[in-house]
């Protein structure tokens, strides 16, 4: 004999009542996983700098703001390989960015900005070897750090050329030292400040630029073929970037001599072949291919 089963209909609304409850948590459960994969083990989304109008790393990870004045440090570095404390106009540096406080795993986002109006300072450019990456949004450029170089201990390095048209610019960077505890919490954010001027023979300097700078590559030597004009004798040397920000190749040049030049640099079989910027320094005032 077939058996009829019949439900009531408060056991309906019950069942329906604990399947929405399972949805409800499941969305939760999803949520709080995608919280807790907010930690930018990669790099934070653009805008956590803690510069005017903008947030910190506190948007993503738990704790207050901590002055990173003591802890972030900032270092520009020339194309002769010397720390400098102020710029040169259009002038191309390697920036060095430091969290001295140790832990396993640290991250940052710094942008250039200028103090008046802030507004985006000069060029950044992300450097693979380095371990930072570049995102923009609004008109500005961010570092940051990648997800292989959280546990550099010396720092990240990416390349700055400096604007023309300003006389100071701020560096404003938010760090972040993690416990590495897989989650939002216990983490500590520092921001700080970093203040750079333009150098006070940078007019003498802008009276002496490099002119007519061109460059060919001569493949049947793999050699690049340099022309330009310098109205001021002294050292120079030559800097390879590849598309990653990433310096390939650098090379001093003859003593320079003032007036109309022709320089060919031989390049090193291992180079790939590709698209790269080529700068030219002579002294401290350089030009870009």
């Amino acid at each position: 004999m077939k058996k009829n089963y019949i439900i009531p209909t408060l056991a309906i609304a019950t069942m329906i009542s604990l399947a929405a409850s399972n949805t409800s948590q499941l969305t939760t459960v999803a949520t709080k996983f995608e919280k807790s994969h907010r930690l930018n083990s990669s790099g934070a989304p653009a805008g956590r700098t803690g510069a005017p109008g903008e947030l910190n790393c506190t948007a993503c990870h738990a704790g207050s703001v901590q002055n990173g004045d003591a802890i972030n440090s900032v270092t520009l570095i020339n194309g002769a390989g010397q720390e400098v404390t102020s710029f040169f106009p259009d002038s191309v540096y390697t920036v060095r960015f430091n969290i001295s406080q140790a832990a396993s795993k640290r991250g940052f986002q710094l942008v250039a900005l200028n103090p008046v109006g802030s507004t985006q300072a000069g060029v950044i450019t992300g450097n693979a070897a380095g371990g930072t990456n570049r995102v923009t949004s609004g008109g500005k450029q961010y570092i940051n750090h990648t997800g292989s170089s959280t546990g550099f201990a010396t720092g990240w390095t990416f390349t700055w050329q400096a604007p023309t048209n300003v006389d100071n610019v701020r560096f404003y960077a938010a760090s972040n030292v993690t416990n590495n505890n897989g989650s939002d919490s216990g983490d500590q954010i520092f921001t700080s400040q970093h203040n750079f001027s333009k150098d006070a023979t940078a007019s003498i300097q802008q009276n002496a630029p490099i002119e007519g700078f061109t460059v060919a590559h001569q493949s049947s030597v793999n050699a690049l073929v340099l022309n330009f004009n310098a109205s001021q004798a002294g050292k120079g040397h030559v800097n390879l970037i590849d598309m990653q920000g990433k310096s390939v190749f650098n090379t001093q040049l003859s003593a320079i001599k003032s007036g109309q030049q022709k320089e060919t640099v031989l390049l090193p079989k291992e180079l790939n072949s590709g698209i790269y910027f080529v700068h030219l320094f002579v002294n401290n005032h350089s030009v870009t291919k």
